[in-house]
């Protein structure tokens, strides 16, 4: 099918694209890989689980519509947090959300000035 055929070229040119980019930007390939197989495998398992779900709900479309949706919007962040906890905390995005998170969970614990408790 034309989807099929859409893959497998973008799946041909993508190691062409980082050789690319891994020369334009000097980066090495490794160092590319290193950033992204995080997203890349957690975007992988995410798009596998939703088509299964879509594939195998019995359901009306906007209720497996739905369902694929939150089940998508929930699989990738969290495997990409467990992946990136695996891989030792590395320095990346997922340490700027982290650090986010946990800034807002301090600021929430925080009296305000308008708190009647105060």
């Amino acid at each position: 099918s034309l989807a099929l055929a859409r893959l497998a070229v973008a799946l041909l040119f993508i190691p062409i694209m980082f050789a690319f980019v891994s020369r334009a930007c000097d980066i090495p390939m490794l160092a590319l890989f290193g950033a992204i197989w995080r997203p890349l495998l957690a975007a992988g398992v995410m798009g596998v689980s939703v088509r299964y779900l879509h594939n195998h709900l019995d359901w009306a479309a906007p209720g497996r519509l739905a369902v694929t949706v939150a089940a998508g919007a929930t699989i990738y962040p969290v495997l990409l947090g467990l992946l990136w906890l695996a891989s030792g905390r590395p320095a990346g995005a997922e340490s700027d959300v982290y650090a986010r998170v946990r800034r807002g969970k301090a600021k929430a614990s925080e009296p305000s000035a308008t708190d009647p408790g105060r």
